[in-house]
């Protein structure tokens, strides 16, 4: 008994963590994320008002674990895209402009995952594909992580690196020098 009682835990704590990551478009990392970061807001130049309004926002869905560490905390009624347009109404046109580009640095290739990237860049239906079956493992390996922790998945840092680097092999040399330029300067 005490096994179906375990089981059915860990498919309840699935399917909330499945439903999670749809919002938060497969494993692509939102854009406000970022806003919690020193380095990141210093290099938009926040004022005081946009760090008390980002700092709001954060704060529905960003939780200390105990640990001094910040989780996102999200649900199946998290709305990312609401979040994502609270900051966008907080900052200036530039300010949006320069996160996007912070953005995709720090995603890399997992960014490609975008379908709005994947457009600006011209990936080919064939790209798309290629990149949607790497996802598509990724997504395999950490449902595989998830049930062998018992449900409490914690993905160690660089976890992602490898998929992004398949990802950013599907591009064409041009549409690397592009990924390149789309983002800005190297966040110091």
């Amino acid at each position: 008994m005490k096994f179906i009682n375990r089981a059915a835990l860990i498919v309840a704590i699935l399917l909330v963590s499945v439903a999670a990551m749809a919002q938060i478009r497969m494993n692509i990392s939102p854009k406000f994320i970022l806003l919690g970061r020193d380095n990141v807001k210093k290099d938009l130049a926040l004022n005081a008002d946009q760090t008390k309004k980002i700092k709001a926002l954060l704060d529905t869905v960003m939780k200390d674990d105990g640990n001094g560490h910040l989780m996102m905390n999200i649900t199946p009624d998290t709305s990312m895209d609401e979040l994502e347009s609270g900051v966008a109404k907080v900052l200036s046109g530039p300010q949006n402009k320069r996160l996007y580009e912070i953005w995709l640095q720090t995603q890399g290739g997992m960014a490609l995952a975008d379908p709005h990237i994947a457009k600006e860049l011209g990936l080919t239906k064939d790209q798309n594909q290629k990149v949607q079956d790497i996802q598509t493992d990724m997504q395999q390996e950490i449902m595989n992580k998830a049930q062998a922790s018992g449900g409490r998945l914690r993905l160690e840092p660089g976890f992602k690196d490898g998929f992004a680097k398949q990802m950013l092999a599907v591009l064409t040399a041009d549409q690397k020098t592009k990924f390149e330029k789309l983002q800005g300067k190297k966040l110091v």
